[in-house]
């Protein structure tokens, strides 16, 4: 008898270092998995955390026109049709200014134009794009202003506006219903007081025609506006830089000849 049991307890204890020892086996194969899964995932993760920026115009890679202008020296025309067909399929803002500038060395100024505004939409920041521009534009419409919110040239004769920007004591005022529009924000106007409301995001003005005093979220602008809101032919205009600061917007006035100008509205970085 004890023989038996002495028997059924050495089973017992073989059955027990047996699944012990494939537990054992069976956790190490499950760490040393989980463990090649992380280092395959760190191998990977800089290819799923890094931009593909390849396509993104930036100041410090644009030629200046200057050097553009260098390059190209008298061979512009016959250079056209390989810029044409590099710019044509092209979201390098490089190409189309290269392009821009052989046209306008060869007398198309009305291509060039189309050019940089193209230029333009890729690299909107790029200042020197727009003081080529309203070169151009001071000798195709003198005394024109003309307004760029984040490259996007802005069309003031489409629609029920039929006012363009005018400067009143040293201020561009603009019709509201488009730089709200291009802004993407949202106005209501109150015929009683007339007031214009706008609001962008979590930020809210109030302009009141013929007023210099201003609301933003509520609490009185100072010092007060240099130029009220103004109803010009049926059409109110508010101040550009006003409303384009208010909304974290950086505005600057660029100055051609016989009163050109390109105002650009761009998001500050």
């Amino acid at each position: 008898m004890k023989k038996k049991y002495v028997g059924i307890a050495i089973v017992i204890l073989a059955l027990s270092i047996s699944t012990t020892a494939f537990a054992a086996s069976s956790t190490e194969d499950a760490l040393s998995k989980l463990k090649d899964i992380g280092q395959a995932e760190q191998s990977n993760s800089s290819e799923v955390l890094l931009p593909d920026t390849s396509n993104v115009s930036t100041l410090s890679t644009l030629p200046t026109v200057a050097e553009i202008k260098a390059e190209l020296g008298d061979q512009a025309k016959d250079q056209l049709a390989t810029l044409q067909a590099a710019a044509e399929a092209s979201t390098d803002a490089t190409d189309h200014l290269k392009l821009a500038i052989a046209l306008e060395l060869t007398g198309d100024n009305s291509g060039a134009m189309n050019s940089l505004h193209k230029a333009i939409s890729l690299a909107p920041n790029q200042k020197e794009l727009y003081e080529e521009l309203v070169i151009l534009y001071q000798a195709d419409s003198p005394g024109k202003i003309s307004v760029f919110i984040n490259g996007d040239k802005v069309n003031f004769k489409d629609g029920n506006d039929e006012v363009d920007p005018v400067i009143l004591n040293g201020s561009t005022l603009i019709p509201i219903r488009k730089i709200t529009e291009k802004l993407g924000a949202k106005v209501d106007w109150d015929p009683k007081t007339l007031t214009a409301s706008i609001r962008l995001l979590d930020t809210s003005l109030q302009l009141t025609q013929d007023s210099t005093n201003a609301l933003v979220n509520g609490q009185p602008v100072s010092p007060a506006l240099n130029v009220p809101a103004k109803n010009l032919n049926g059409h109110i205009v508010v101040p550009l830089r006003f409303v384009g600061e208010q909304f974290n917007k950086t505005v600057d006035f660029i100055s051609g000849e016989n009163g050109t100008a390109i105002i650009t509205i761009v998001d500050k970085s």
